[in-house]
């Protein structure tokens, strides 16, 4: 058992395949095929990180419309419910003292009180519901 141990880089190269029956041109035409197969990978490899850019930049784009959007919603909201708070807190009960007020001159004035009558919110009798295309 006394083998030798290499002593050089050379004697660990890798083999070279066998090349019966083809010859260098086939070689290198096959190593041109090779380079276009590489090229019109990277070059399809580009084009996707370009669409992938695209993309990210118009999904990007819609976020900040969609959030600008969400802003000016959350206020319109905001108004709109201090102006419901505003109705219910200060107009609604001014109407009704309004009506109340309207409803005891009526019974102080006969007169009055027919032409209050006219108008079915202000009548004792609740009016027949009228059909939804009448108008």
């Amino acid at each position: 058992m006394n083998e030798e141990i290499p002593s050089s880089s050379e004697d660990f190269k890798e083999p070279t395949p066998p090349t019966r029956g083809v010859s260098k041109w086939e070689l290198e035409e096959t190593r041109e095929e090779i380079a276009q197969v590489r090229a019109h990978f990277n070059f399809a490899l580009l084009g996707l990180v370009v669409l992938f850019i695209s993309v990210n930049l118009f999904l990007y784009q819609q976020t900040s419309a969609l959030r600008a959007e969400v802003v000016r919603l959350v206020k319109g909201i905001k108004q709109m419910r201090d102006y419901t708070e505003h109705y219910r807190t200060n107009t609604a009960p001014m109407m009704q003292r309004f009506v109340g007020d309207l409803q005891s001159y009526a019974q102080k004035d006969p007169e009055f009180a027919r032409l209050l009558a006219k108008y079915p919110r202000f009548s004792d009798a609740s009016p027949e519901p009228q059909p939804s295309g009448a108008r």
